[in-house]
């Protein structure tokens, strides 16, 4: 059995990326000791340029696909928990380099949860997306709709969690998955972060097709304090949905910026909603679902 000290202690990888860095300040401020794992092809370090100064967090600059790296790692930090957000996240470029995302988030995944049970762990939480239901054609769609992704991204995510599931399960670790919907928030990539760069250099925010594909956009904040939840409860192997389970349109979501808006050629496989079920995290874990909506913190970036 661990003290009590080290039961505080986790290891956030991908730390210095866009849900990392929210995450890692919001366990800090819930007095976890928190240890960053990034390789930085991506990640800024310097956005917790204080917790860091001030010795509140670490940060350690390494690999998820050097195993090697990830095992010395882990036994020298001894982690209670693993909080495992290490990975690419655009779908356009796991088409085109499909080697890049099973690499990273297959093989690094199993790096991650293998040096998790060497260390002697007790809990690890995967972060997944709601890519992997695809074009679902169930919607809401639950956690037991059968995987249908579309994109390489999206099959990555579903491997790595079965990885992470299984593995945990032979060697006693308590596992937790969470398919995230569609997030937002200061740091953002994919469509939120786009429209926000474009915003900021004077562009018009470009939307495909007509813009009435419906997104579960859910606040990234939110999802920090929802992680930090399932590390504290004692769920394990679940999968859970994590969103607000009310979706907008993207349109509707454009018109937030109050910037002109181009319309452009939509992709044949961009589903027309995606929208996971969040029944069951209502049910298990209910003060961990997402309340926030988009129109009460975009307008605010602004001012």
């Amino acid at each position: 059995m661990k003290d009590k000290e080290a039961n505080r202690r986790v290891v956030v990888t991908g730390g210095c990326g866009f849900i990392g860095t929210h995450l890692v300040r919001y366990l800090a401020s819930r007095n976890y000791e928190v240890i960053v794992i990034d390789n930085m092809s991506t990640g800024i370090a310097s956005r917790n340029e204080e917790l860091i100064s001030g010795g509140v967090i670490k940060v350690f600059e390494a690999d998820v696909c050097d195993q090697t790296a990830i095992k010395n790692l882990f036994k020298e930090i001894k982690p209670w928990a693993i909080a495992h957000l290490a990975a690419p996240v655009s779908v356009g470029e796991s088409k085109s380099d499909p080697d890049k995302y099973f690499r990273t988030i297959v093989d690094g995944t199993y790096n991650v949860v293998a040096g998790a049970h060497e260390s002697g762990a007790s809990r690890f939480l995967n972060l997944n997306s709601a890519a992997v239901y695809g074009r679902a054609s169930t919607v809401p769609t639950p956690e037991t709709y059968g995987a249908s992704p579309n994109n390489p991204y999206g099959v990555a995510k579903w491997v790595g969690e079965q990885a992470a599931i299984h593995y945990c399960r032979i060697f006693g670790i308590g596992c937790i998955s969470l398919r995230l919907m569609n997030l937002y928030g200061e740091y953002a990539s994919a469509l939120f972060g786009l429209f926000v760069k474009q915003k900021k250099e004077g562009e018009k925010l470009t939307v495909t097709g007509d813009g009435s594909q419906l997104r579960d956009f859910t606040y990234v904040g939110d999802i920090a304090k929802a992680i930090e939840l399932v590390l504290a409860s004692e769920l394990d192997g679940e999968v859970l949905n994590v969103g607000t389970g009310k979706p907008i349109s993207v349109i509707e979501m454009a018109k937030l910026f109050q910037a002109p808006i181009k319309f452009i050629v939509r992709q044949p496989d961009e589903p027309d909603i995606i929208l996971g079920s969040v029944g069951k995290l209502k049910k298990l874990l209910p003060n961990a679902l997402p309340i926030t909506r988009p129109e009460e913190i975009i307008p605010q970036m602004w001012i």
